[in-house]
């Protein structure tokens, strides 16, 4: 069905300046150098160990590469070559180093790669004025609805994510982070933030946000109560929590849950914007798809949501709790559940001389990474690995190697986490369940006043 093609083009631009941005803001900080240039040695995802770092400026030119082309998407220039650009560029920098996995970074290249498929052009773009037959004053109705269903999924499976006993009998971590947070607000909120009255606020109310934005978006008699209800609880997010783009990339996208001509209905402004769309495609319409390409657009589609439905939901084929042993953790929407903390060190043992020796990460990894492989089973059996790839090369000898690893879920006191006499070094990368990782026996609770 038809649609007007306005609401996809807006998003269009407000995407890629947001990306622009967002890897702009990667260079000037230094993040680039540190994540990715600066690290001996950088943790790979399973199945991409080949993936290669680029030397020099190699990365820095990644970066630059994403910059221009966000640009370029924004302005609707060339925009299917600056599409897959950017998807290829983001990809691959979200596929270097494992140790700076985000979900909202897995949301970008999810819609990276979408919006490579998508005529976001059509109008309020450079290749809509330079040819003219490409212009369109009316897009299919799939392209923003493949959109919605997958930002749903976001919103969905971070809801459902939450219903557990830390998050909802306990508030854990989301207390801990309130009393931390409550220095980034103005000093006569600061109390109210740290206060258990907020801190169940925050958690009950991510819940209820989370499962019911997407319908109350979608309806049109509780949409204005919703998107004043999104943009506070994202601008909060914003003030509260370091998470970069996210929320101004979740904020742009509300304006697809509006009715697709709703730039034209805006007060004084919606007549001059319709003028400029209509003077811009020229009155031409999106001629109808044939059965035969609807029919492979609905198998593509329903595949593609598929696969985000079943995907978040694998962790329940793996025994124990994800929190503590993060099988299933990656690409579920299982955002700002647990926090970590804890202590890791390796015992080396020479396997000629038996001598034995102790490997401190710290002194060969960032802050960063060694902060992120204290929790993480697959960081933690990468390092091992490299550990006796290095002995090898370095000195020649065949070493084992073992992991002391203590961790605390949720501000819990810290207990053993890897088993001490598991040989890590040689073990090979798998999606089964991880052998080494002892079972989560904790009875207590996360104490509320308990600060490592």
């Amino acid at each position: 069905a038809p649609e007007d093609a306005g609401a996809l083009a807006i998003y269009r631009m407000l995407w890629g300046g947001l990306m622009a941005w967002e890897s702009y803001r990667y260079l000037r900080a230094g993040w680039v150098h540190s994540y990715y240039v600066a690290p001996n040695f950088l943790f790979s995802y399973i199945g991409f160990e080949w993936l290669p770092a680029l030397p020099g400026w190699g990365m820095p030119a990644v970066f630059v590469a994403m910059i221009v082309s966000g640009i370029t998407v924004s302005l609707g220039l060339c925009y299917r070559l600056s599409s897959v650009v950017f998807f290829v560029t983001h990809l691959y920098s979200f596929l270097l180093a494992a140790s700076n996995y985000l979900n909202h970074a897995y949301l970008i290249a999810l819609l990276s790669l979408m919006m490579v498929f998508l005529p976001a052009h059509r109008t309020l773009s450079l290749d809509a004025l330079l040819w003219k037959r490409r212009a369109r004053t009316t897009i299919a109705r799939w392209p923003r609805m493949f959109l919605l269903a997958q930002l749903a999924c976001v919103y969905v499976f971070g809801g459902l994510a939450k219903f557990n006993t830390d998050w909802v009998v306990y508030h854990q971590p989301v207390r801990q982070w309130m009393k931390g947070s409550a220095k980034n607000v103005p000093v006569f909120a600061q109390e109210f933030v740290a206060s258990e009255l907020f801190t169940q606020l925050v958690a009950y109310g991510g819940i209820f946000f989370d499962l019911f934005i997407a319908p109350a978006l979608l309806w049109r008699r509780t949409r204005p109560l919703a998107v004043l209800i999104a943009a506070g609880f994202h601008i909060s997010n914003m003030h509260l929590f370091s998470i970069g783009v996210f929320p101004w990339l979740m904020l742009a996208a509300t304006t697809l849950f509006f009715e697709p001509d709703w730039a034209r209905r805006l007060p004084w402004l919606g007549r001059y914007i319709g003028i400029g769309l209509d003077w811009i495609a020229r009155d031409a319409e999106e001629p109808p798809a044939s059965a035969k390409r609807q029919t492979w657009t609905m198998w593509l589609l329903g595949g593609w949501m598929a696969i985000q439905l079943t995907v978040p939901l694998r962790h329940h084929l793996y025994p124990g709790d994800v929190a503590w042993n993060e099988d299933g953790h990656y690409c579920a929407w299982r955002m700002k559940l647990r926090s970590k903390r804890g202590s890791i060190s390796f015992r080396v043992v020479d396997r000629e001389t038996g001598r034995r020796w102790k490997v401190d990460p710290r002194d060969d990894l960032s802050k960063r990474q060694a902060r992120k492989l204290r929790g993480k089973p697959e960081l933690i059996r990468q390092y091992a690995n490299h550990l006796v790839e290095r002995y090898r090369l370095e000195e020649g000898r065949e070493v084992d190697v073992y992991a002391d690893a203590f961790v605390g879920l949720n501000y819990r006191p810290t207990k053993r986490f890897i088993d001490p006499e598991f040989e890590l070094g040689h073990e090979p990368g798998s999606l089964a369940p991880y052998r080494w990782v002892l079972p989560f026996v904790w009875t207590i609770p996360p104490h509320p006043g308990y600060t490592p």
